[in-house]
C-alpha cells in the first residue's frame, strides 16, 4: 500500500512538470515587458492593393509568418535598440513592406512597419523599422542584420 501511494505521488508530480513545461514560453525582454512572439504581415505591393495595407480587415488575407523562436525574436529587438534612430523629417515618404506586430506577456502589443527591400536589389542597403505611435520615428537597421531579418522572412 506504501508503494502505490509512493508511485501515485510521482506520476502527479511527473503529470504536473510536464503539463507546466508544455504551457511555459521562452520569452525575449524588451523594455519593461517580455516579448512572447511576433506576427509578420506582409503588404501588398502592387498600385492597386496599396490602399487596403492599411485595412484591419484585409490583415487575414495577407501572408503572415508567426515568430516565436528566442533567437529570431532578438534579432528584432535588436534592430531597435541598436539602430540609428532617424526622426519623422527623415521618413516623408515609405511605404510599408511588413507590418510587425509585438506581442508581450501581459498581453499587450505595439505595431512597427519594417521595410527591408529585396535581397537582390538591396542586398547593401539597410533596412528600416519605423514605430508610428512614436509619431513616425524610425530606426535604420544595420547592412547585416538586415540581411538576417531577410532570411527569416523570405
Amino acid at each position: 500500500m506504501k508503494n502505490s501511494f509512493i508511485i501515485l505521488i510521482a506520476l502527479l508530480a511527473i503529470t504536473l512538470l510536464g503539463c507546466t513545461q508544455l504551457n511555459s514560453k521562452q520569452t525575449v525582454p524588451f523594455g519593461d515587458k517580455n516579448l512572447t512572439k511576433i506576427v509578420v504581415y506582409h503588404n501588398w505591393e502592387t498600385k492597386i492593393l496599396l490602399p487596403l495595407n492599411s485595412v484591419k480587415l484585409a490583415a487575414p488575407l495577407k501572408s503572415k509568418i508567426v515568430i516565436d523562436e528566442v533567437a529570431e525574436m532578438s534579432l528584432f529587438i535588436e534592430a531597435v535598440e541598436n539602430g540609428d534612430t532617424l526622426g519623422p523629417s527623415h521618413l516623408i515618404f515609405y511605404t510599408a513592406e511588413y507590418d510587425v506586430r509585438l506581442h508581450f506577456d501581459d498581453k499587450t502589443s505595439s505595431q512597427y512597419h519594417l521595410n527591408l527591400g529585396n535581397e537582390t536589389e538591396h542586398a547593401e542597403l539597410e533596412g528600416l523599422l519605423i514605430d508610428p505611435s512614436e509619431n513616425g520615428v524610425g530606426y535604420q537597421i544595420p547592412v547585416e542584420l538586415t540581411q538576417e531579418l531577410r532570411k527569416i522572412l523570405n
